[in-house]
């Protein structure tokens, strides 16, 4: 069972994949985000996705930073149209992390995304 994970973002959203057998997880992808919502439905269908696990974006605090009101209204919307299963998981300091791997270019919204996959593939 293949799985997407999305780091999603105000204005990129980070797109990782697991491969057929549902254990390692690979950047796919980043897409703007007010495109997202129908560039996934195809992702999920072309790649027969079961579920999806999106970052649960959190401060400092531990509280609900400003992306969580954006990422809420996608699963919302995502549960009402479309109805794949959608996972949330930890997602903090991802972005940062997956900085760290290779500098700021244009796939580490992906690798972002990869990060919060994996951990929610080996926490299974």
């Amino acid at each position: 069972m293949r799985y997407i994970g999305i780091d999603y973002g105000g204005k990129r959203t980070g797109v990782a994949l697991s491969d057929e057998m549902g254990k390692f997880a690979f950047p796919h992808s980043v897409v703007p985000t007010n495109k997202f919502f129908n560039i996934l439905k195809e992702l999920v269908e072309k790649e027969d996705v079961k579920t999806i696990v999106i970052g649960d974006s959190k401060d400092f605090n531990m509280e609900d930073n400003d992306i969580m009101v954006e990422i809420n209204k996608f699963v919302e919307r995502w549960k009402e149209e479309v109805g794949v299963h959608i996972e949330m998981y930890p997602e903090f300091m991802t972005s940062q992390m997956a900085r760290r791997v290779a500098k700021d270019d244009d796939m580490h919204d992906a690798r972002a995304a990869a990060l919060i996959l994996q951990g929610f593939l080996d926490s299974k």
